[in-house]
């Protein structure tokens, strides 16, 4: 049997559900904390070497608890592989 995929999504969440949404409360904290103006969770990942500030946010966000806290996100965006994450 060949599926065809369509360009027509399967739901649309009405905007109501869409504002009281997680993702849309983390991608508004993302915006609020950096002075950015993310409007989609793929364009936090999007541009050269990803912002990991988004990352930073995600600890908060989620409310992760770790043996220490982080001095920065990663040492340095060239190494792939080889850098050092929080």
């Amino acid at each position: 049997m060949i599926v065809r995929s369509s360009k027509q999504p399967l739901w649309v969440p009405s905007e109501a559900r869409r504002r009281a949404a997680n993702l849309t409360r983390f991608i508004d904290l993302v915006n609020r904390k950096h002075g950015l103006r993310v409007r989609s969770i793929e364009s936090c990942g999007s541009g050269r070497g990803r912002d990991c500030r988004v990352l930073a946010v995600v600890w908060d966000f989620a409310g992760v608890v770790a043996s220490r806290g982080y001095d920065q996100v990663v040492d340095d965006l060239t190494r792939f592989p080889g850098a050092r994450w929080f």
